[in-house]
């Protein structure tokens, strides 16, 4: 079980007080700034990424710069000669005598 430390306001009403108990916590989280995203970077060099060299991405998943964008320089994880052969084997069907009508 975790403890909430509560604060307690009086906050005044005419001439009645009225307690207002406030969450420290939720204060807390409003009082930290949020840190910026981290800059895109490299995958292999961790060199910084200008906006153009952001659609750097390989079949890997990865970002990289201009200079590592080949697959042979990142030592890319992606089979394309996988991907090839089944590119191959959907646009061309194996065909059957039955299928092919003699005219």
């Amino acid at each position: 079980m975790g403890l909430h430390i509560l604060n307690l306001i009086l906050f005044k009403l005419g001439n009645k007080y009225l307690p207002i108990i406030m969450d420290k916590h939720k204060n807390d989280t409003l009082e930290k700034k949020k840190k910026p995203k981290p800059k895109p970077r490299c995958f292999q060099c961790k060199k910084k990424l200008k906006m153009t060299e952001l659609n750097f991405i390989c079949k890997c998943k990865h970002t990289f710069c201009h200079l590592h964008l080949n697959p042979h320089s990142h030592k890319c994880t992606f089979d394309y000669l996988k991907e090839r052969q089944e590119q191959i084997q959907k646009d061309n069907p194996k065909m059957c005598q039955q299928c092919i009508e003699v005219k």
